[in-house]
């Protein structure tokens, strides 16, 4: 049982990072066949997770989830055409937070690194990009910002975890590598502030400078072996010069605050699982200027559950942050926190999978 148990983790940590390649290769009915695999034989381990639930965080983030649930199951019921799928997502969603919260083996890390450097070695092989116009690729997953954030997971993990030097070093480099090939400048972004981060806290700890040196000028060597420096330079000249990123998120995150105080229940429970996705296409329907997507976590949060879920689930958030700041078991919670400000993460299952990490 317990072999079959692993090989289900793996296959579903697999598609947690490499979903959009998955689907492409086995059809997205096969990929849920996995996820209902994953309910069927890990069931034992969530009703344990959920009787053994202690303390204000975990409560406050279970009841969130519990919203959500509940949520889409109304809208399922009373909202002709709302997707089966915003149900069934969440059900999956729960079960990832309340099975890896629990499930402690190193093995798992192992399976989402593997799971990264796949999706890496997989946008370098693959000759297409995003578009005919543009430089940026993407890995096993479709959105180039998504797969950023994968990137830097994976990156964080190979730091906190591997041990051998030489691996090390290999995965390091080629995740920087592939960050730049995704031209995501929030990835870019997070990414830089997460490497002064890192060292800042091995500072604080008064490890041998001689060691960080060293590591550092390796990890930039190989780098710029590997790296194409026409790719840097296309993607600093986006970073720099691409204002209207920024422009259209700045509307989008109008538009979500607009769509959370539009009525009082909107306010209060808001319109459910991707209620803003919903209609925020019809409010940019005539605006090509304004993104479509969310490109936060917490507007979309607040849009979709309205304040009684913002506060279940920014609450734990803010005592997790303050209460572990500097904590290495915490860092990559943190990056992703940092990049759900212009990323809408709420129903990204590798979101949940790093939170059940860190309680």
């Amino acid at each position: 049982m317990e072999k079959i148990k692993s090989i289900i983790l793996f296959l579903l940590i697999f598609i947690i990072f490499n979903d959009t390649f998955v689907a492409g290769q086995i059809g997205l009915f096969s990929m849920r066949i996995i996820y209902a695999l994953f309910l069927v034989f890990f069931s034992t381990d969530i009703i344990n997770s959920i009787k053994n639930l202690r303390g204000i965080v975990n409560i406050s983030i279970f009841s969130f989830l519990i919203f959500l649930i509940l949520s889409s199951l109304i809208y399922l019921i009373s909202v002709k055409n709302y997707p089966y799928e915003n149900f069934y997502n969440m059900l999956i969603i729960t079960s990832i937070f309340l099975v890896f919260s629990k499930y402690k083996n190193d093995y798992i890390l192992k399976f989402v690194i593997f799971s990264v450097f796949f999706s890496s070695i997989y946008s370098i092989v693959r000759p297409d990009t995003i578009s005919e116009w543009t430089f940026r690729k993407t890995g096993g997953t479709g959105d180039p910002n998504e797969f950023a954030c994968h990137l830097i997971i994976g990156f964080i993990l190979t730091w906190n975890h591997i041990n051998n030097r030489i691996l090390k070093l290999v995965l390091l480099t080629l995740f920087s590598f592939t960050i730049i090939l995704s031209g995501s400048i929030t990835g870019g972004l997070c990414f830089f502030l997460m490497v002064i981060y890192k060292i800042f806290s091995i500072f604080r700890k008064q490890i041998n400078l001689k060691s960080i040196i060293l590591t550092s000028f390796g990890v930039m060597i190989s780098y710029f072996i590997v790296l194409r420096l026409d790719v840097l330079v296309l993607y600093l000249n986006r970073a720099f010069t691409n204002t209207n990123n920024l422009i259209s998120r700045q509307k989008a995150w109008i538009n979500g605050i607009a769509l959370f105080r539009e009525n009082w229940y909107t306010f209060l429970i808001g319109g459910g699982p991707n209620f803003f996705d919903q209609r925020n296409s019809l409010l940019v329907s005539s605006k090509m200027d304004t993104a479509i997507a969310a490109h936060s976590m917490y507007i979309e949060i607040l849009a979709d559950t309205g304040i009684i879920g913002f506060i279940l689930i920014i609450c734990p958030i803010m005592y997790i942050l303050f209460k572990n700041l500097f904590n290495p078991k915490h860092d990559i919670f943190f990056v992703i926190l940092f990049m759900s400000l212009s990323l809408s993460m709420t129903y990204e299952k590798y979101f949940w999978l790093i939170f059940a990490f860190i309680l």
